[in-house]
């Protein structure tokens, strides 16, 4: 009996756990679901998240299409936030859940030929959502359709846009002067460079504003540059997406290389640039060495030169009085004076280690203390 009572409970909560799940359906914050009755539309549930306003123009795009169908065509618009319980009609009513939330397409990058002929390795991305989920159940059905549709029309896009402009509108931002390390301080007045004419632009003296002035910038200027080519971009992909029910948010180009080929003799004229520009210093700092080096010898003699006239003129002031008190000691004594200069002479004739041998005459006056 206890048996039988149990499984008649379970029979009967399974049974309304199918009737509930057969009637009612959940959506999710990040998700809108189209409701369809034997393949056809009949309610869409708009769901912009929990903490999330919806968009208004999204709202309108939205009521307006589904304006313009015929009123037996015409569809169900529901907009909820948050996670909420919806009925629907048993084993006729399918429940078919959209990703609401923002999307990320990611392209390989491909070659793109420029208006000036250049070739580039193209590589973007693109931030999308869908916008009409009705449209993009009929045209689409699913997020993996959608992918391959933007290599279709994004690509195309950049492709065409990047063909319309000339490779330094592709690259560049703005008309602000790119310039390397040395050509800033070329400009700074920090050290002297040449501009592509090959004069003098700045000197170690020179002003920044003659340095400025003088300086003869790299780049020509450009008429669009890249955020306006991205613009464009974003904007022609939305107008074809729209078509599916998406909406485009933003296209960017993540990479724009050149192709393998056309890179190494880029990269070989980089390097002959710094090989150049390294010689130039080599020569700015021989230059330099010279004449310093050559100041410094000028210097050198000039030292040494006044170093000699005023060790002359000491030495000849030092002559000058050694003579005045040798004649003063002579007149104090000349008798005196006579027998010390004469030891003085003994000293230098016999004071060598080896000694000295004189052979002179008895009579002569030198000998004439020795006697």
């Amino acid at each position: 009996m206890k048996l039988k009572n149990l499984l008649l409970g379970a029979g009967i909560g399974l049974a309304g756990l199918i009737g509930v799940t057969s009637t009612s359906y959940v959506v999710d914050a990040t998700e809108h679901v189209v409701i369809t009755r034997m393949g056809k539309p009949v309610k869409v549930v708009i769901n912009p998240g929990p903490y999330a306003k919806l968009d208004p123009n999204m709202q309108k795009k939205i009521e307006d299409w589904n304006s313009s169908l015929p009123e037996a065509e015409r569809v169900e618009i529901e907009y909820e936030a948050g996670l909420y319980l919806f009925d629907k009609l048993p084993f006729v009513d399918t429940v078919n859940s959209i990703d609401s939330r923002v999307l990320e397409y990611d392209s390989s990058p491909r070659i793109v030929v420029t208006k000036d002929k250049k070739k580039l390795l193209v590589g973007n991305y693109a931030r999308w959502r869908v916008e009409n989920p009705v449209v993009f159940l009929q045209t689409l059905l699913s997020e993996s359709a959608a992918l391959p549709r933007f290599d279709d029309f994004v690509y195309s896009e950049v492709r065409e846009q990047v063909g319309n402009q000339d490779l330094i509108e592709v690259v560049r931002s703005s008309n602000q002067p790119i310039r390397t390390e040395e050509e800033e301080k070329a400009v700074l007045g920090l050290n002297p460079m040449t501009n592509i004419s090959g004069t003098a632009t700045a000197s170690a003296s020179g002003s920044k504003s003659d340095s400025t002035e003088n300086y003869q910038y790299r780049w020509a200027e450009i008429k669009y540059g890249r955020p306006e080519l991205l613009k464009r971009v974003t904007e022609g992909s939305q107008k074809k997406a729209s078509t599916y029910g998406l909406n485009v948010l933003d296209v960017r180009v993540k990479t724009a290389d050149l192709p393998p080929e056309n890179a190494d003799s880029v990269y070989k004229r980089m390097s002959a640039e710094r090989n150049r520009i390294a010689t130039q210093y080599r020569s700015e700092g021989e230059e330099k060495y010279i004449k310093i080096r050559s100041g410094a010898d000028k210097e050198k003699a000039e030292i040494e030169s006044a170093a000699l006239e005023n060790a002359g003129k000491k030495r000849g002031a030092a002559d000058q009085e050694v003579f005045r008190i040798y004649t003063e000691a002579q007149q104090q004594n000349p008798g005196f004076f006579e027998l010390w200069r004469t030891k003085k002479a003994y000293e230098t004739a016999f004071g060598g280690e080896k000694g000295t041998t004189l052979v002179l005459p008895a009579n002569t006056s030198f000998n004439r203390y020795l006697k």
